[in-house]
């Protein structure tokens, strides 16, 4: 392994370790064929509540989710958080046609997106908890080693926790918030950088 992945992956698991015991949450990578309902119920349930504009469209569930890695982190056995991670092709491209000169020939990236977290959970140490399990997994278990992701321009800080930098804009999404989204893009470096400033 890269001495530089395996650098992340380390600090990463650390970090995890540590916000695990502190937030009391048990994440674990589950299979959308059964555990697709459950995550859609919850996207439907957050979306509604705190971002109705990611319905708009139609359903909290998509023709990529199939494909995706999924995550979740459950409390007490309950459901309280979700996301996935996409591989190529990434969902972002629709969005930003020319995203590859942003990356780099030697990195297999993947995207990381669709993060929910129940209304009345920590949402700062659910997302934070999951974002770094999803990360240590993909480290361990694939050949990723660089992050995409995009967002709203105002609601990157979660994103910035693993590296993942503003590389190009647009003025809105079709369909989604009539506001700037951003696309988001970490390399090793960055995501080590970022991960060791959390300490």
């Amino acid at each position: 392994m890269n001495r530089e992945r395996q650098l992340v992956r380390e600090e990463a698991t650390r970090l995890y370790d540590a916000q695990q015991r502190r937030w009391g949450l048990d994440c674990e990578l589950v299979a959308w064929a059964t555990a697709g309902p459950a995550i859609t119920a919850l996207r439907a349930q957050v979306y509604e509540e705190k971002l109705p504009h990611m319905i708009a469209g139609g359903e909290p569930s998509d023709a990529s989710d199939p494909r995706a890695h999924h995550f979740v982190a459950r409390r007490d056995g309950l459901l309280v958080a979700a996301m996935r991670l996409l591989p190529a092709p990434f969902e972002a491209e629709a969005l930003f046609p020319d995203m590859a000169r942003h990356l780099r020939a030697d990195t297999r990236y993947v995207e990381i997106g669709r993060m929910v977290v129940a209304p009345g959970t920590a949402d700062v140490g659910a997302s934070r908890l999951l974002s770094l399990f999803g990360l240590v997994w993909g480290l361990t278990h694939t050949d990723y080693d660089g992050l995409i992701a995009y967002a709203r321009a105002r609601t990157i800080n979660h994103f910035r926790m693993l590296g993942l930098e503003v590389v190009d804009q647009i003025a809105s999404v079709p369909g989604k918030a009539d506001q700037p989204y951003v696309l988001l893009v970490a390399h090793r470096e960055n995501t080590l950088r970022h991960l060791g400033a959390l300490g």
